[in-house]
Protein backbone atom coordinates (compact mmCIF):
# COMPACT_ATOMS: atom_id res chain seq x y z
CA UNK A 1 0.00 0.00 0.00
CA UNK A 2 0.99 3.36 -0.81
CA UNK A 3 0.63 5.82 1.61
CA UNK A 4 1.64 9.56 1.82
CA UNK A 5 2.65 9.09 5.44
CA UNK A 6 4.44 12.00 7.12
CA UNK A 7 7.33 9.95 8.68
CA UNK A 8 11.07 10.96 9.32
CA UNK A 9 13.99 8.66 7.76
CA UNK A 10 15.26 7.71 10.98
CA UNK A 11 11.86 4.96 11.26
CA UNK A 12 14.01 3.24 9.10
CA UNK A 13 16.07 2.53 12.45
CA UNK A 14 18.81 4.95 11.58
CA UNK A 15 18.91 8.83 12.40
CA UNK A 16 21.55 9.96 10.59
CA UNK A 17 20.76 8.17 6.83
CA UNK A 18 22.84 10.43 4.89
CA UNK A 19 23.50 10.04 1.22
CA UNK A 20 25.84 12.32 -0.59
CA UNK A 21 23.73 13.34 -3.47
CA UNK A 22 20.17 12.59 -2.47
CA UNK A 23 17.69 14.66 -0.30
CA UNK A 24 15.34 12.29 1.43
CA UNK A 25 12.06 13.63 2.08
CA UNK A 26 8.83 11.97 3.62
CA UNK A 27 7.75 8.53 3.25
CA UNK A 28 5.90 7.24 0.08
CA UNK A 29 5.29 3.70 1.21
CA UNK A 30 7.17 0.49 2.27
CA UNK A 31 8.06 -2.59 0.83
CA UNK A 32 9.40 -5.74 2.04
CA UNK A 33 12.91 -4.87 1.11
CA UNK A 34 13.19 -1.49 1.09
CA UNK A 35 11.18 2.06 2.34
CA UNK A 36 10.25 4.55 -0.51
CA UNK A 37 10.70 8.23 0.18
CA UNK A 38 10.11 11.21 -2.09
CA UNK A 39 13.43 12.98 -3.01
CA UNK A 40 15.69 15.31 -4.56
CA UNK A 41 18.44 14.82 -6.45
CA UNK A 42 21.45 17.23 -6.38
CA UNK A 43 23.61 16.02 -8.87
CA UNK A 44 21.48 14.36 -11.49
CA UNK A 45 19.34 17.02 -13.98
CA UNK A 46 16.10 16.01 -12.93
CA UNK A 47 12.72 18.40 -13.07
CA UNK A 48 11.12 18.19 -9.29
CA UNK A 49 11.00 15.01 -7.11
CA UNK A 50 12.49 11.88 -7.38
CA UNK A 51 11.76 7.90 -5.44
CA UNK A 52 14.43 6.80 -3.26
CA UNK A 53 13.85 3.37 -2.37
CA UNK A 54 16.28 3.02 0.69
CA UNK A 55 17.59 -0.54 1.18
CA UNK A 56 19.52 -2.08 4.12
CA UNK A 57 22.96 -3.28 3.27
CA UNK A 58 21.88 -6.92 3.45
CA UNK A 59 19.25 -6.30 0.83
CA UNK A 60 22.24 -5.57 -1.67
CA UNK A 61 21.23 -8.22 -4.04
CA UNK A 62 17.72 -7.33 -4.46
CA UNK A 63 18.54 -3.54 -5.44
CA UNK A 64 21.03 -4.49 -7.40
CA UNK A 65 18.66 -7.16 -9.68
CA UNK A 66 15.58 -4.37 -9.54
CA UNK A 67 18.57 -1.76 -10.90
CA UNK A 68 19.64 -4.14 -13.78
CA UNK A 69 16.46 -5.10 -14.76
CA UNK A 70 15.40 -1.04 -14.98
CA UNK A 71 18.36 0.01 -17.08
CA UNK A 72 17.21 -3.38 -19.61
CA UNK A 73 14.21 -1.91 -19.57
CA UNK A 74 15.22 1.13 -20.30
CA UNK A 75 17.59 0.31 -23.27
CA UNK A 76 14.51 -1.58 -25.13
CA UNK A 77 12.81 1.53 -24.09
CA UNK A 78 10.23 0.09 -22.23
CA UNK A 79 7.04 2.49 -21.48
CA UNK A 80 5.14 2.82 -17.72
CA UNK A 81 7.88 1.68 -15.63
CA UNK A 82 10.29 3.74 -13.19
CA UNK A 83 13.49 4.75 -14.87
CA UNK A 84 17.29 4.09 -13.25
CA UNK A 85 18.35 7.57 -12.22
CA UNK A 86 21.21 6.95 -9.68
CA UNK A 87 22.41 5.08 -6.73
CA UNK A 88 24.57 5.68 -3.68
CA UNK A 89 25.56 4.08 -0.30
CA UNK A 90 24.84 5.53 2.89
CA UNK A 91 27.68 7.76 4.53
CA UNK A 92 27.39 5.29 7.48
CA UNK A 93 27.60 2.26 4.76
CA UNK A 94 24.50 0.69 6.47
CA UNK A 95 22.33 1.49 3.63
CA UNK A 96 21.96 1.68 0.09
CA UNK A 97 19.42 3.92 -1.87
CA UNK A 98 18.19 3.36 -5.68
CA UNK A 99 16.81 6.70 -7.20
CA UNK A 100 14.28 6.11 -9.79
CA UNK A 101 12.79 9.21 -11.99
CA UNK A 102 9.85 11.05 -11.16
CA UNK A 103 6.12 9.25 -11.11
CA UNK A 104 4.50 12.82 -11.59
CA UNK A 105 1.29 13.23 -8.97
CA UNK A 106 0.33 9.83 -7.78
CA UNK A 107 -3.66 9.24 -8.01
CA UNK A 108 -4.87 6.93 -5.71
CA UNK A 109 -6.21 4.30 -6.34
CA UNK A 110 -6.89 4.02 -10.26
CA UNK A 111 -9.62 6.91 -10.65
CA UNK A 112 -9.70 10.47 -12.27
CA UNK A 113 -7.28 11.64 -14.51
CA UNK A 114 -7.69 12.03 -18.66
CA UNK A 115 -7.66 8.25 -19.74
CA UNK A 116 -10.14 5.71 -18.73
CA UNK A 117 -9.77 2.23 -16.46
CA UNK A 118 -10.02 0.41 -19.23
CA UNK A 119 -6.93 2.75 -21.51
CA UNK A 120 -4.81 2.15 -18.02
CA UNK A 121 -5.27 -1.91 -17.62
CA UNK A 122 -4.35 -2.13 -21.76
CA UNK A 123 -1.55 -0.33 -21.31
CA UNK A 124 -0.64 -2.27 -18.39
CA UNK A 125 -0.83 -5.57 -19.90
CA UNK A 126 1.15 -4.41 -22.97
CA UNK A 127 3.86 -3.38 -20.80
CA UNK A 128 3.84 -7.21 -19.38
CA UNK A 129 3.58 -8.54 -22.73
CA UNK A 130 6.85 -6.03 -23.72
CA UNK A 131 8.32 -7.15 -20.42
CA UNK A 132 8.00 -10.72 -20.96
CA UNK A 133 9.11 -11.04 -24.66
CA UNK A 134 12.56 -9.20 -23.36
CA UNK A 135 12.61 -12.52 -21.16
CA UNK A 136 11.44 -10.24 -17.72
CA UNK A 137 8.84 -11.40 -15.46
CA UNK A 138 7.56 -8.96 -12.84
CA UNK A 139 6.48 -11.56 -10.61
CA UNK A 140 4.54 -9.06 -8.04
CA UNK A 141 2.00 -7.18 -9.60
CA UNK A 142 -0.34 -6.25 -7.28
CA UNK A 143 -2.19 -2.92 -6.60
CA UNK A 144 0.53 -1.46 -4.65
CA UNK A 145 2.89 -1.90 -6.94
CA UNK A 146 1.00 0.44 -9.58
CA UNK A 147 0.68 4.00 -9.75
CA UNK A 148 -1.27 6.06 -11.76
CA UNK A 149 -0.43 9.98 -12.54
CA UNK A 150 -3.36 11.85 -14.48
CA UNK A 151 -2.29 10.40 -18.07
CA UNK A 152 -0.25 7.23 -17.25
CA UNK A 153 0.35 3.98 -15.37
CA UNK A 154 3.60 2.92 -13.89
CA UNK A 155 4.54 -0.70 -12.91
CA UNK A 156 7.02 -0.60 -10.01
CA UNK A 157 9.07 -3.09 -7.90
CA UNK A 158 11.23 -4.58 -10.52
CA UNK A 159 13.26 -6.02 -7.38
CA UNK A 160 11.42 -9.55 -6.44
Amino acid sequence: MVGLLQLDPSTLGHTALQFSNISIGRVLGRGRFCTAFESTLASVASSGSVVAKVFHSYHDSVMKCEKGVLITLAQHNVGNVPHYEADEKSSCGEFNVLVVSPLGEVVLPIRGGSRTVGEHWATLVMTLQRTHGLGIAHRDVKPGNIFVTEDRIILNDWGS
